[in-house]
């Protein structure tokens, strides 16, 4: 009897391992749909950004504090977590934090150069500062390559020369911070199925979950601020959420954990690609007049301290 007993409640084990394994894509895909859906349903039915730019330049500052929590609360932790198990009497994490960062500032100066020399070319005046993340480095929301009008003392503005072709709009930071939390959350992703009970399976999923709904928010907001058009800011975000949700599948179908150390040099590449795109790809082409200056150092305050909350109540799985 005690045998049965004990087989029973494996059974149901497994019974409960599988609709964990089977209900935690849905509900990532579900869950990411509708909220990377909602800062684009606020510019269909309330044309928020229109309306009241003041509120949105404050949620694209929020969402920065966001991006900065994510990284320091949850990517590197978890990547000094992972490397730290080798052993190794170096700062590996840190160092490959650094190499990211770095890599991505030559990146950035490399599409800038490029884009000086060919103003050079097709134009007859002085090149303007151009960068991937806006004109002069600091664009408002929803600048891309253009005209640059400077104001004369006399009121009047002059048109600097502007890039013929090769211009690149200023989603590009956006989409980088969708690809590199995707790489993060898609590994992640593949640790809940190859938990060994049900209340493991939904733990880990719960951690997933919400850094996975934050991202799509965040991401959403980004790219709705970034002028992108609101068919194709949709179609980033499902994009993400199909990203996410993949990795969920992959560890449904294989049943085997990712390689600790390579997670780990993932997620500290990732976290420098994504401070450097917080500090000049959010933040500084976020400062808008319409937010004081200490106003915005609250909202991304808040931003971060709201993710250090939710890693307080959110169980850990290691």
């Amino acid at each position: 009897m005690r045998y049965d007993g004990e087989h029973i409640a494996e059974n149901g084990n497994a019974e409960n391992m599988e609709e964990v394994r089977v209900m935690s894509p849905i509900l990532l895909l579900l869950g990411n749909g509708v909220f990377g859906t909602i800062p684009h349903v606020l510019h269909i039915r309330v044309d928020a950004k229109e309306r009241y730019p003041r509120y949105t330049s404050g949620l694209v500052l929020f969402c920065g504090g966001v991006l900065f929590g994510l990284v320091l609360l949850e990517l590197l932790p978890d990547a000094i977590r992972r490397v730290g198990r080798r052993d190794i009497d170096f700062p590996i994490a840190e160092a490959l934090l650094c190499l990211g960062f770095i890599l991505l500032f030559l990146i950035q100066e490399g599409l800038r150069a490029l884009y000086m020399w060919r103003q050079r070319r097709f134009t007859d005046g002085s090149p303007a500062e151009v960068t991937p993340f806006g004109v002069g480095g600091s664009a408002g929301n929803g600048s891309e390559y253009g005209s640059i009008a400077s104001n004369t003392p006399g009121g009047d503005s002059h048109h600097l020369p502007t890039p013929v072709s090769f211009t690149y709009p200023v989603y590009y930071a956006e989409t980088l911070v969708l690809l590199a939390l995707a790489i993060h959350l898609v590994l992640d992703g593949i640790t809940i199925a190859i938990q060994t009970t049900p209340h493991q399976a939904w733990m880990a999923f719960t951690q997933v979950a919400t850094v996975s709904y934050l991202s799509a928010f965040v991401i959403g907001t980004l790219l709705y601020a970034s002028e992108l058009h609101v068919i194709l800011g949709l179609a980033a975000g499902a994009i993400f959420s199909l990203l996410v949700t993949s990795g969920a599948l992959l560890g449904l179908a294989t049943r085997t954990p990712p390689g600790s150390f390579g997670h780990g040099v993932l997620d500290a590449l990732v976290c420098g690609g994504l401070l450097y795109l917080i500090v000049f790809g959010v933040l500084q082409r976020s400062r808008h007049l319409f937010v004081p200056g200490l106003a915005q150092f609250a909202l991304t305050a808040a931003g971060t301290v709201t993710v250090g909350v939710i890693k307080l109540v959110v169980p850990v799985v290691s």
